[in-house]
């Protein structure tokens, strides 16, 4: 009989980058076990479409069915921020212990207090792994054991996206508005923007809106509802310039110059650091201070040597396919 997998995690959550968590874990399955039946579930309250086209999706309410999830023959909750944010049923005691099958965490944020308020979950899993440093050190004395697997979008295989040869301009991914980032934009406005050649974009549109981007960007700004479509426009730029995990990660997957940038505090941005840092291009980081210009977030760029990114990705890739092939072993 073929494994039987249940993938759960926050797919559903309408955020661009996150609806491609459960495809991607898949692939990763499907490269150590060919042979594996997968699904997944998203108990997201938002509750929107993601692709699903290579295991199937199941209903939300199966993320509460413990009959449902009991019936699988290993539960692998990931990857994304599931720990760094509270996630529910992960914090729900009752819900952890009603799972009499394998758990496996697979490529987890953690940070706060939010791993401590799920530790019934923390230590019912028989493998652990977190996707950085900083998450490992927020599991704390959770338990020691604790894997380092990066994103399993990141390292999704993918052919690179040749580059426009007329490309010009930034292609800006800001995260959402809060009081501590919005002088930032409102200088990147008036300081960084140039109308004719770049592209502002929003990965998360409604979180987006709510939080002020027409009142800070105008109408510029286009709503993205793909991965796809995120990685065309970028393609058509000279780089992009990202407050938002996720278009870090879809860009260089893709082979494009991407300039993190870290506006928040050193919790919010781990993410983003501790991705470049492990890739070995910790200085591809910008907090838009004053001195900052078209030119310096130019040469941030250039000094990504895509070759090298390249390269590491295929290293985490096989650490991530070696994780993988232990845990359903």
């Amino acid at each position: 009989m073929p494994l039987r997998i249940l993938c759960l995690g926050a797919y559903a959550n309408g955020n661009v980058g996150d609806m491609y968590q459960a495809e991607a874990i898949a692939r990763a399955v499907q490269a150590v076990r060919p042979d594996a039946e997968i699904v997944s579930v998203s108990p997201s309250k938002r509750q929107s479409t993601y692709p699903a086209r290579n295991h199937a999706a199941a209903p939300a309410s199966g993320a509460m069915d413990l009959d449902f999830i009991n019936g699988f023959d290993v539960l692998l909750v990931g990857g994304g921020g599931l720990l760094s944010a509270p996630h529910a049923p992960l914090n729900n005691a009752a819900w952890v212990a009603g799972l009499k099958l394998p758990v496996v965490a697979l490529a987890l944020g953690a940070a706060g207090d939010t791993p401590a308020q799920s530790a019934d979950f923390v230590r019912k899993c028989q493998f652990f792994s977190v996707r950085d440093e900083f998450s490992r050190s927020m599991i704390g004395d959770l338990r020691a054991d604790v894997d380092i697997v990066m994103d399993p979008i990141l390292l999704d295989p993918a052919d690179p996206l040749p580059p426009s040869p007329e490309g010009r301009g930034i292609l800006w991914v800001p995260g959402k508005i809060v009081p501590g980032t919005m002088a930032a934009y409102a200088s990147l406005m008036s300081r960084l923007y140039d109308a004719s050649t770049d592209l502002i974009v929003s990965f998360n549109p409604e979180t987006d809106r709510r939080s002020g981007f027409e009142d800070v960007f105008g109408d510029d700004v286009k709503y993205l509802d793909t991965a796809e479509r995120f990685q065309e426009l970028a393609a058509t730029k000279r780089f992009v310039v990202s407050e938002r995990y996720h278009g870090c990660i879809l860009a260089l997957n893709k082979g494009i110059p991407c300039v993190g940038l870290a506006l928040r505090s050193p919790t919010v941005t781990s993410k983003i650091t501790e991705m470049y840092r492990r890739l070995g291009f910790a200085g591809c980081i910008s907090n838009l201070a004053e001195k900052t210009t078209r030119q310096s977030l130019r040469g941030l760029a250039n000094s990504l040597d895509l070759l090298a990114v390249t390269s590491r990705l295929v290293e985490e890739r096989a650490v991530l396919w070696a994780y993988l092939d232990r845990v359903l072993s």
